[in-house]
């Protein structure tokens, strides 16, 4: 297969090298063996042994992407980008499965117990969306919401059997909102029915019901969640803010009261 990128020597920034149409020609026959791959199991997208260890996986995926990543096409290979994309996210994939164990582990389970293509993806969804999952609260963590958002949807739509992923889903869509969050809180009410002992979800609930102006509810929420969890601090300090704000409002109303009785 011709390469995209420059031959050694060639100065950075320097425009690259023409293809010539016998490159061109030899690089389209090999994008359509890649693509026959899709298919194919992971070591085979990557050109490597199944006993293969973390290290060569990931020389391997970095000797590929330098002619598959679609950064990397020769200006006579822009045509193919749609193709090359597809391929390279394959690649990715295999990558990220492959080099991570746990995912690898059940990957290979996957593979042993012969499972069919179709169950074999299914296996690939429910990866996909624990490592969008994980994504999500890393990007929530650096307050990137939009970033998390989408990876939350992914998560979710990957694998919605899974509580959390619905849950920190519903409250990062809700952070998105002015208004109508009644789906989001539905989303949430099933989250919750499905792990009524989950703390986390439950300080999401919390919070989504605060952010949709249900403030008795999110502090009952905000209560359990101080029950199952009673080192919580943000559901101590959210319970802590109420009852002081009330407090104060109760203050104010008794003394405009007394006032009125003093005229």
């Amino acid at each position: 297969m011709p390469s995209t990128t420059p031959p050694t020597g060639t100065p950075v920034g320097s425009v690259r090298p023409p293809c010539t149409p016998e490159q061109v020609q030899a690089f389209e026959k090999e994008l359509e063996r890649r693509e026959q791959l899709e298919k194919a199991d992971f070591y085979e997208v990557l050109e490597v042994d199944r006993r293969a260890d973390v290290a060569s996986i990931r020389a391997s995926f970095f000797k590929l992407a330098k002619n598959w990543h679609p950064d990397r096409l020769a200006p006579e290979l822009e045509h193919l980008r749609e193709r090359v994309t597809r391929v390279f996210a394959r690649m990715s994939e295999a990558h990220q499965v492959l080099s991570d164990p746990q995912q690898r582990a059940q990957y290979e389970q996957a593979l042993t117990q012969g499972d069919a293509p179709e169950e074999q993806e299914q296996v690939l969804a429910v990866l996909r969306a624990a490592t969008a999952f994980q994504r999500a609260e890393v990007l929530m963590k650096k307050r990137d919401d939009v970033g998390a958002l989408k990876e939350a949807r992914a998560a979710y739509e990957g694998d919605p059997s899974q509580a959390e992923y619905a849950a920190l889903y519903a409250w990062l869509e809700a952070r998105q909102r002015k208004e109508d969050f009644a789906e989001l809180i539905r989303l949430m009410d099933g989250a919750v029915e499905r792990e009524p002992e989950n703390v986390r979800i439950r300080w999401y609930r919390g919070q989504l019901l605060k952010r949709a102006g249900k403030e008795a509810m999110a502090m009952r929420e905000f209560r359990r969640v101080v029950e199952l969890s009673p080192g919580h601090v943000e559901a101590q300090r959210e319970l802590r803010v109420y009852e002081m704000r009330r407090r104060s409002e109760s203050g104010a109303h008794q003394g405009l009261f007394s006032r009125w009785r003093k005229k």
